[in-house]
């Protein structure tokens, strides 16, 4: 039988109830060996049972006072033979026990040590436990199944959803603290909260108030595609979905292409002929959809016959070894055909391509995504793409779930917001229904809200 991924890896579990006590069971299910450990009254949880016992599947038991001299010196010496030391103690009662993340570091230095808080580290609940339904009714979610806004009292999903998803995160947690222990030597103390692992739903009741859905959970979003004249020349910034979509796609995301994008640009006095330059932010399917078109014999070609297309070098490897993440965003026939006729220029980093237009490199959303930023008698434009892609995601924490590096997306858009406060860049939006531009502010919490601009239309 081959090994399992953590088989050399000693778990020991602090924790009590459903939330700790799944997650040090799943990191068992991949080979850890847990030793759990009891107070001498046994964990909370042992009076349902089931679920007890499910989660204590291969798992070594010890009951310890740990507030007893000896019961502490005990649990001191199983935290030396551990790699990851996981409980759930409310905040300041680690320290109390003096089995907090010093105390294990002076006698296991590279531990691993996840602490998991019912509503985080810090605010005016972080000293205070808590259950489930507590959970569910903060982040939200008892309001949503009512659900209350068509007249229902709220409703608590019963299996625990946030003991459960707490668990995915803390074993998510202890993971990668695990992989940076074993590539540095180096251990580390991470949390995570209860209150997370409801946020993890995203209740409806958090976001439509900003983004109303339909009776499917969509919301409206809009294809800006931007057209530029400089030097001579049409610049074409993405090119939507395209027309090569079947009817099952357009039925499930509702598709409405009125206008199209060539009525756009007819309406503006050019055909697809009079098109020098496309650039594409990246290449999903709603931003390099219509790169191509099909021909009436049924071969692909360019949609502009006479453009050089650009990305990010990085972007178009990516899009061509796609792998099952990311596969269903990229679609071969917007780009490969462009390879096939050579029509390719691929950037490798930020690029100036013509005086006053330059493209810049803005990771988060995919590795490679580049902004578009346009400078004329003193003034910038800057278009965002799917960085931030409608004003509902100017906050800082709130990153599109597409996005596979929110981080990056994070410590990105804090840059490009900064300077587009203090240098007044006029924003972009690619996907907002509504508002396609305009400048930020800054209010006295330091937070960002926008100043619709109309009148450059």
């Amino acid at each position: 039988m081959a090994e399992l991924p953590l088989s050399d890896v000693r778990i020991l579990d602090l924790t009590r109830l459903l939330p700790g006590g799944f997650c040090t069971l799943l990191l068992g299910d991949l080979g850890a060996d847990v030793i759990k450990v009891e107070p001498l009254t046994g964990d909370g949880m042992r009076f349902v049972n089931q679920p007890f016992m499910g989660c204590q599947r291969g798992k070594r038991d010890i009951a310890l006072d740990i507030k007893h001299e000896r019961g502490h010196e005990i649990a001191m010496k199983l935290v030396e033979r551990a790699d990851i030391v996981h409980h759930n103690m409310t905040v300041g009662t680690a320290a109390r026990l003096k089995i907090a993340y010093d105390d294990c570091k002076k006698v296991n230095p590279d531990i691993v040590y996840c602490n998991t808080y019912a509503y985080g580290l810090e605010g005016p609940l972080a000293r205070f436990g808590g259950l489930d339904p507590l959970y569910q009714a903060t982040a939200g979610l008892e309001y949503e199944s009512g659900p209350v806004q068509h007249g229902n009292p709220p409703m608590y999903y019963r299996f625990g959803m946030c003991d459960t998803a707490n668990a995915m995160l803390s074993v998510l947690g202890c993971l990668l603290g695990l992989y940076h222990q074993k590539r540095t030597g180096e251990g580390q103390e991470l949390w995570t909260s209860l209150l997370d692992g409801g946020a993890m739903f995203v209740p409806r009741v958090l976001w439509e108030r900003c983004c109303p859905a339909d009776d499917k959970n969509r919301i409206q979003l809009a294809l800006n595609c931007l057209l530029i004249r400089a030097h001579g020349k049409n610049i074409l910034v993405d090119t939507g979905l395209g027309d090569k979509l079947d009817a099952k796609f357009r039925d499930m995301f509702a598709v409405d292409r009125t206008p199209t994008l060539a009525d756009s640009l007819r309406r503006l006095g050019l055909a697809a002929e009079d098109i020098h330059l496309v650039v594409n932010t990246h290449l999903h399917f709603d931003h390099a959809g219509g790169n191509t078109i099909t021909r009436d014999h049924g071969d692909l070609a360019p949609a502009f016959p006479k453009a050089t297309y650009v990305v990010q070098r990085g972007e178009y490897e990516d899009a061509v070894l796609a792998n099952e993440r990311t596969r269903a965003s990229y679609r071969t026939e917007n780009f490969l055909p462009l390879a096939q006729r050579h029509r390719w220029e691929f950037l490798d980093g930020d690029t100036e391509l013509l005086p006053g237009l330059s493209l810049v490199v803005t990771h988060g959303h995919t590795p490679h995504h580049q902004a578009v930023k346009i400078e004329s008698e003193g003034q910038v434009a800057f278009y965002l793409g799917d960085l931030i892609p409608t004003v509902s995601h100017l906050p800082l924490p709130y990153i599109m779930g597409y996005d596979l590096f929110p981080i990056q997306t994070l410590e990105t858009k804090r840059w490009v917001l900064d300077r587009a406060f203090e240098e007044r860049w006029l924003l972009l939006f690619e996907h907002d229904p509504v508002v396609q531009a305009g400048y930020v502010r800054r209010d006295q919490d330091g937070k960002y809200f926008l100043r619709e601009v109309t009148a450059w239309q």
